[in-house]
């Protein structure tokens, strides 16, 4: 049986197999609900307008692209993270595993410094592992 999409919320992603192996994370879909995507809006507007795009833009960007994988120690989040000329910094996506809901839940996106990554871990890298 298929699982429902809880009501608000969006799929605009997954962390595939093969990448959540080699990361050591649970593979699954990418969501975004209603009000954080409003959030990511609303809060990072002057960053997201620098770069000349719309917080959804944004999130479909990373999701595309992202090259690395960094875990938050301190709060168990993934960081999804891309680079992209057109930003001066690192674009990110932070993510939160719901295990109730069987699903890694967008928490906010914007650009970061690059030194935002100096004390998290690595734990997935584009080209770092064989993907098929």
């Amino acid at each position: 049986m298929k699982k429902q999409i809880p009501t608000n919320y969006e799929k605009v992603g997954r962390i595939t197999m093969p990448v959540a192996r080699a990361a050591h994370v649970k593979a699954g879909d990418i969501m975004i609900n209603q009000n954080h995507k409003i959030h990511i809006a609303g809060t990072h507007k002057k960053e997201l307008a620098k770069v000349g795009m719309t917080a959804s833009d944004f999130v479909k960007m990373v999701i595309e692209n992202y090259t690395r994988i960094y875990k938050d120690s301190e709060t168990n989040a993934l960081i999804l993270v891309v680079y992209n000329e057109k930003i001066s910094n690192s674009a990110v996506i932070e993510l939160n595993y719901e295990a109730t809901k069987e699903f890694w839940e967008i928490k906010t996106a914007s650009p970061y410094r690059n030194t935002f990554f100096k004390n998290k871990l690595l734990v997935w890298g584009k080209g770092a592992h064989p993907l098929k």
